[in-house]
């Protein structure tokens, strides 16, 4: 069964007999997942499983939804202020889905970065934090990527993200929803970040702050949008946004919600003719790309859109004939507060500075 029907039997939007069996026995098998997450809690929580210190202040930024919630990005952005504050930061991931490549979000990050920026993806964030302390001591602070629930691994700062389009996974936990465990569990969170605010309308919006506060005890400390820089195509040059905006374009992607990428796309260019979504850390094959490629061009597209996180992918199977068909271009994508940007990074900055003084004073 493909992923989308999966989100349309999750969501209720699928009504037929076959969906409605299927919910049911999601929602069988739902209390057994929020039994195993709260009983895994309890044990950080009492303290019979304690948190291992990294050996460096450490910055968590994760979700409680599977999908997409802006985390690369956001992460990108922290690291980019650490680098502004005369910090080393380190990025240290799960590598999730990795090939020989590596994973897509640590592909990302290291062409993002080269090496101003170290990172590592290891199943263990503690065996991770290891290897960089070893080979670079210089390293002066961790960002965690997507570690909320991975409590094996200590840290100062625990950041939540919630995208405003696709908040709380249709209000049910795995199976039956997108929730990695139950909304209660954001009083967790150190701080909490809702990406997207400008997609939905005021109203929604309050509605998800009202949500998040009463089960987290705070508002969200920062609002935030996503927007497009620039554009790269093969060769890395750069393309202006204002070139492709009367351009018709095709797009496909892997990602983990590609409403949000169709959504932009719209926003920059005079037409999407053909949007080919494919389940989150899709693994392209030649066959997908030469077909992805030849529909562009019958459609009379005049470029192909791909996200950072695909194109890592696509790069290493681009021959030269493929690379002649039509423009593959990529969007460059930050994050920028809407509002709570200072409040964000004092908090920030607070938190390094208390760590720094505990460790001094031991």
């Amino acid at each position: 069964m493909d992923e989308k029907r999966i989100l349309r039997i999750m969501s209720g939007s699928d009504k037929d007999l076959t969906a409605k069996g299927l919910r049911l026995l999601m929602q069988t098998a739902e209390p057994a997942y929020i039994l195993a997450t709260a009983a895994r809690n309890t044990l950080f929580n009492t303290n019979i499983r304690k948190p291992q210190p990294l050996g460096r202040p450490a910055i968590a930024v994760g979700n409680i939804t599977t999908g997409g919630t802006g985390k690369t990005p956001f992460v990108t952005m922290l690291a980019k202020y650490l680098l502004s504050q005369n910090h080393k930061p380190a990025i240290l991931l799960r590598g999730y889905h990795s090939t020989e490549q590596g994973s897509d979000e640590a592909r990302a990050y290291q062409t993002m970065f080269k090496d101003q920026v170290i990172v590592e993806p290891n199943p263990s964030r503690i065996d991770g934090a290891k290897n960089v302390l070893r080979n670079h001591p210089q390293t002066s602070v961790f960002l965690l990527d997507d570690a909320y629930q991975h409590r094996q691994a200590a840290r100062d700062l625990n950041l939540v993200l919630i995208d405003a389009t696709q908040p709380f996974g249709y209000n049910h936990v795995l199976p039956r929803g997108l929730l990695r465990e139950p909304i209660k569990n954001l009083k967790r969170a150190d701080a909490i970040i809702l990406t997207r605010a400008d997609q939905v309308e005021n109203e929604q919006l309050q509605s998800i702050i009202n949500t998040i506060s009463e089960a987290a005890g705070t508002p969200p400390i920062a609002h935030t949008a996503h927007q497009w820089t620039h554009l790269l195509d093969i060769n890395d040059n750069k393309i202006q946004l204002q070139d492709i905006k009367h351009k018709s374009v095709a797009a496909a992607t892997g990602i983990g919600n590609p409403t949000a990428f169709s959504h932009t796309i719209k926003q920059h260019t005079a037409a999407l003719l053909a949007f080919d979504t494919f389940p989150d850390h899709h693994h392209f094959t030649s066959d997908d790309i030469t077909s992805l490629l030849n529909n562009t061009i019958k459609l009379g597209a005049q470029a192909l859109l791909l996200t950072e996180k695909d194109y890592v992918k696509w790069q290493p199977l681009l021959t030269d004939n493929l690379k002649n068909i039509i423009p593959i271009l990529r969007p460059q994508l930050s994050i920028r507060c809407i509002t709570g940007e200072q409040d964000l990074f004092n908090l920030i900055n607070q938190t390094l500075h208390n760590t720094q003084t505990d460790q001094s004073s031991n």
